[in-house]
């Protein structure tokens, strides 16, 4: 991820780093929050500063989307690399949890005719975060890259780090 983030700052001198996944509508026995009536979209945010412009320009997209929208719950924090975290000029970073009830059948794993639309409207949040989060550089815009990279296999548990408690928690990504 280092790697990635280096070569679009020396590109651009900017990195939105987006940090995706979906979570279930109930909560995994493993979960720290267990309280029910989960956010459509949750935005993890840590302790540092880079967080803050994208989770107030995502909360706001979010919401004029229609959608409801929490801030750190029911999950905290935020991939990025130790020697980006505080780069708070040059590197923004934003989790975003998607609901699994908005587009799918939880229990057999089939879309809803609602997942094209979910699908557009996410996409339209992600454009929205990524020019809100631009340090004043719509100016010299030449168009957008957006730089997809995996940076684990998406279906095994991984160790994340719970900004708001403080301590490590296991979790299923997807």
């Amino acid at each position: 991820m280092s790697t990635a983030v280096d070569s679009v700052l020396s590109q651009r001198g900017t990195c939105l780093l987006l940090d995706c996944h979906s979570f279930p509508s109930t909560p995994l026995p493993c979960d720290l929050d267990q309280t029910a009536g989960r956010p459509e979209i949750c935005l993890g945010t840590d302790r540092f500063p880079h967080t803050g412009l994208s989770a107030q320009v995502g909360g706001s997209l979010i919401a004029a989307a229609g959608l409801e929208v929490a801030i750190d719950r029911p999950y905290a924090g935020v991939l990025v690399a130790a020697k980006h975290a505080g780069q708070v000029s040059s590197v923004n970073a934003l989790m975003i949890e998607v609901n699994r009830r908005l587009y799918m059948d939880e229990q057999t794993g089939e879309k809803f005719g609602a997942f094209s639309r979910v699908a557009d409207t996410l996409r339209g949040i992600l454009r929205g975060l990524i020019k809100g989060t631009r340090n004043g550089d719509e100016e010299r815009e030449t168009g957008t890259q957006l730089v997809l990279q995996p940076i684990m296999p998406l279906d095994l548990p991984v160790k994340v780090r719970d900004a708001k408690r403080g301590r490590d928690a296991k979790r299923g990504r997807s």
